[in-house]
C-alpha cells in the first residue's frame, strides 16, 4: 500500500484538485485551472509509458527511489513559487513538473508491484494493495488539502 501511497495522493493532487486549488487559491479563472488540468492529463498520457520503458534497462527501485526523493525535495518549493506570484503560466510549470514525477514514479510503480506479488496471489494482491491505497490516501487527499488551505495560509 505504501507504493501506491504517492501515485495516488499525487494523481488527486495534479488532476482531481487543481481546479478546486487554481479557482479558490490562486483566484484564476476556471477555464484555465481546467486547461492545466487537460495539459497534466495528457502529460501523463505521455509519461506513464516512456517511463515505464525505461524502468526495463534502469532498474524499476532506482526510478521509484529517485521519484520519491525529487517530489519530496521540489513539490513545496514549487507550489510556495507558484502561491508567492501566481499565473497561469507558473501553475502550469508546476503541474507539469508534478505531473513528470507522477508518470515517471507510477510507470516503474505498476510493474513493480506486480513483479513482487506472489503468482498465487498477484492478482488479488495487486487489486487490494492499489484499491485500499486509492481510497484511503487518493480519496481523501483532496478534503484533506481543502482542509489545510486556511490553516496554512492565514
Amino acid at each position: 500500500m505504501l507504493l501506491v501511497t504517492m501515485t495516488t495522493v499525487s494523481f488527486y493532487m495534479i488532476t482531481a484538485y487543481t481546479p478546486t486549488f487554481g479557482n479558490s487559491v490562486l483566484h484564476l479563472g476556471s477555464i484555465d485551472s481546467m486547461v492545466v488540468t487537460l495539459c497534466v492529463g495528457a502529460s501523463n498520457l505521455f509519461w506513464l509509458p516512456v517511463m515505464g520503458s525505461l524502468s526495463d534497462p534502469v532498474g524499476r527501485r532506482p526510478l521509484l527511489l529517485a521519484c520519491t526523493l525529487l517530489m519530496l525535495v521540489t513539490a513545496y518549493p514549487a507550489m510556495l513559487w507558484l502561491v508567492h506570484d501566481s499565473s497561469f503560466t507558473r501553475l502550469l510549470v508546476v503541474e507539469l513538473w508534478l505531473s513528470f514525477l507522477y508518470g515517471s514514479y507510477n510507470g516503474a510503480m505498476i510493474v513493480f508491484l506486480t513483479e513482487i506479488m506472489p503468482v498465487s496471489v498477484r492478482t488479488s494482491g495487486f487489486a487490494l494493495a492499489y484499491s485500499l491505497a486509492t481510497a484511503i490516501f487518493g480519496g481523501f487527499t483532496p478534503a484533506i488539502s481543502t482542509y489545510l488551505i486556511p490553516l496554512l495560509s492565514g
